[in-house]
């Protein structure tokens, strides 16, 4: 009995234990099954944005994407005006990133760094993009990100309202803005509101007189200076900054132009404290919605920028395409598949419309995606102004050049600084650059 009972101990203890290993396996697989389902649920995308405005619309829209995929969209959003540097500070202290929806002036300098993918094999739908849209982001023939949001051109608004009331007609030159200025000044209306204290806005006002005293081929001028074969110091450079000098002299902008913000610019004119405004044509949709708030006081117009002197110029605006999405370079591969469906699901015709049917956006990047405003002030943006308009200047700076020109017209709006000097001081920027390397033509990494 007792050689039995040794035996079927021996006989069982076995089979329990094979069965106790078994099930704990079976039960470990599972865990871990369950673990890795969990992560591919929860995987993460982050994306520095410059969409700082819209970002609760945004994550309505991401939402089928991330069901899709088990995904989640994680958004980090920063000004226009402090993106690079603190996507840099980023980048420079290797936190996690996966996506850039950049302004479309850093995709040169995050292409040519290095911080970007080539997305030649991938962005293979281009054809849903306006040409126009599409080409400042191909670079040596290879694509290094695509277009969302809206193409813009840029106008000099006015307040309808105000002029009427004055006898007065929307300036064609710069002795109408003169004119203009000298009928309001008695009752303290200024003549262009301008929120001048974002000096990131300032260089499109440079764009507009270079456009003149270049005699219209400021892109040509610009691709020759940064290639070494002209100064900012030219005459043609140190004209244009001299017709912002007049702006700042004249007192053509509000009191203290340079202490309030774009916000404030804005609402300077909106409320009928100045008669003008120049900007984008992003800001129209705003303007519609301050003139049905007014109550009947506040009415917009556009115009042409004025010819600045008795020249062949004509008046150009000024503009570009909508955010540019790109790939981060130091991606993991595990992400890159998904963060390449999640720029093709972005730019696509159906987000797209949704975007700019719900934030009253004007014109779109993609071809087939029709804006909700079709009323004839954005007749005649996309007629006659988007026709003639010349991509902002600041999309080739390099970003140090581009903060020289937001610094130093500040500082010669403000009287601070005469343009002679100006000019001198943003050359001295380029002469540095070069010095340590840079090279306008130098390839995409």
């Amino acid at each position: 009995m007792v050689w039995k009972k040794a035996m079927a101990a021996a006989f069982i203890c076995p089979l329990f234990i094979v069965s106790a290993c078994t099930a704990g396996g079976a039960s470990s697989i599972k865990k871990e099954s369950e673990a890795d389902s969990s992560a591919s649920r929860s995987q993460e995308l982050i994306v520095y944005t410059v969409n700082t405005k819209n970002q609760e619309l945004l994550q309505e829209l991401f939402k089928p994407f991330e069901e899709k995929n088990h995904a989640k969209i994680k958004l980090i959003a920063t000004e226009s005006n402090k993106f690079i540097e603190n996507f840099m500070a980023a980048h420079n202290g290797k936190q996690p990133i996966d996506v850039v929806e950049l302004n479309g002036q850093d995709v040169r300098f995050m292409a040519t760094s290095g911080i970007i993918k080539d997305l030649s094999g991938v962005a293979t739908y281009k054809d849903r993009f306006l040409k126009a849209a599409m080409d400042p982001f191909i670079l040596d023939g290879k694509t290094y990100a695509v277009p969302v949001g809206s193409i813009s051109t840029s106008a000099l608004y006015y307040n309808k309202k105000i002029l009427e009331k004055y006898g007065l007609k929307p300036p064609v030159t710069y002795q109408d803005i003169l004119n203009t200025a000298a009928s309001l000044k008695a009752d303290n209306i200024s003549t262009v509101g301008f929120g001048g204290g974002t000096a990131y806005m300032w260089p499109m006002w440079f764009f507009q007189a270079f456009a003149q005293t270049s005699g219209n081929q400021s892109v040509e001028r610009t691709f020759d200076t940064l290639r070494g074969k002209a100064k900012f110091t030219d005459a043609d450079y140190t004209a244009a900054m001299k017709m912002l000098e007049r702006f700042g002299k004249d007192g053509i902008f509000q009191p203290g132009v340079n202490g309030i913000d774009t916000k404030g610019g804005l609402a300077v004119f909106s409320t009928g404290k100045s008669a003008m405004f120049y900007g984008g044509s992003w800001e129209y949709p705003g303007f519609l919605k301050a003139a049905v708030d007014s109550g009947g006081k506040f009415d917009v117009g556009i115009v042409t920028f004025p010819l600045m002197d008795n020249n062949q110029a004509k008046p150009q605006a000024t503009g570009g395409s909508g955010s540019a999405l790109g790939i981060y370079s130091g991606i993991s591969a595990q992400k890159e598949s998904l963060a390449q469906k999640f720029i093709e699901f972005y730019s696509s015709d159906d987000i797209q419309q949704q975007y700019l049917t719900k934030t009253n956006g004007t014109f779109s990047v993609n071809v087939s995606v029709k804006g909700t405003l079709q009323d004839p002030i954005t007749k005649a943006f996309q007629e006659t102004y988007l026709p003639q308009t010349v991509t902002f200047l600041d999309w080739y700076w390099p970003p140090e050049i581009t903060k020289a020109f937001q610094e130093n017209i500040q500082a010669v709006v403000g009287g601070q600084k005469p343009a002679e000097q100006a000019m001198a001081d943003i050359q001295k920027v380029q002469d540095g650059l070069v010095a340590k390397g840079y090279q306008f033509d130098q390839k995409a990494k």
